[in-house]
């Protein structure tokens, strides 16, 4: 279970599949990075990467990325309406 700043749960309903394109090798540092791509009415998509950047090398690679679908949810775990991206309406 997930909470926003804006006080709701979310839940996460799906996962697209995970591509894995290298390996993330001990002491590398790694970047998360989360888009969000869609809001529907109960529910949002959520792009992200994984990049690694070796210790000693100046250059990042993507080592992995997927998409995730969260609803939001009330305390009764019911989806509940959350509001549309500003571009979206």
């Amino acid at each position: 279970m997930l909470r926003t700043g804006a006080g709701k749960k979310w839940s996460q309903s799906t996962a697209a599949p995970i591509d894995f394109h290298h390996a993330v090798p001990v002491g590398t540092i790694v970047e998360l990075v989360a888009r969000l791509v869609k809001v529907g009415r109960t529910s949002m998509t959520v792009n992200v990467e994984l990049w690694v950047e070796p210790m000693r090398r100046n250059e990042r690679t993507l080592a992995c990325e997927g998409s995730f679908v969260l609803v939001a949810v009330d305390d009764n775990n019911r989806p509940i309406p959350v509001p549309p991206l500003p571009n979206q309406e």
